[in-house]
């Protein structure tokens, strides 16, 4: 994720108020590399909707794995599981 970690995250904040009950899919096929803070802002988006996670090869799956087993927490230090 890189670079793309701020620009997830500020599609995340104006996205996340309009979603209401929705179901979420995160598609991250094509992700070859994710950060420390590509990760927190998955797990931010999977704590707070227990999205589905697309993954299609070993390392997107290892991936998706650490996002959906690793809670959430927030700059206070609060968890989200």
């Amino acid at each position: 994720m890189g670079e793309w970690a701020a620009e997830l995250e500020r599609f995340w904040e104006s996205f996340h108020p309009l979603i209401g009950a929705r179901k979420v899919w995160l598609d991250i096929c094509d992700v070859a590399f994710m950060d420390r803070r590509g990760k927190e802002i998955l797990q931010k988006i999977f704590a707070a909707t227990k999205a589905e996670i697309l993954a299609d090869s070993p390392l997107t799956r290892q991936f998706a794995e650490e996002v959906k087993q690793t809670p959430y927490k927030n700059g206070l230090g609060e968890v989200y599981e």
